[in-house]
């Protein structure tokens, strides 16, 4: 039997995953509908050095679990650039 963690990928989240995202969003006390999720995941796919929302996915392709970075920069490193 294979370990859970080898019946798991770790995957950029994609338009379609916009209803889980926007569920498990929902569980952790962050409320968002899926049309709202879609936009947010929508922006990120076309600006990717905004951030990022990463899903976990079983091998039956359901999202369990999901995460996101998003990238800001502080006055003082931004003007070094």
């Amino acid at each position: 039997m294979p370990s859970p963690a080898a019946t798991i990928e770790i995957r950029r989240a994609r338009l379609s995953d916009a209803a889980s995202v926007a569920e498990l969003s929902g569980q952790l006390g962050y409320p968002a509908t899926e049309s709202e999720m879609a936009q947010r995941l929508a922006r990120l796919i076309r600006h990717p050095r905004l951030g990022v929302v990463l899903v976990a996915e079983t091998r039956d392709q359901k999202v369990v679990g999901c995460t996101s970075a998003s990238r800001r920069c502080s006055k003082s490193l931004c003007a070094r650039r």
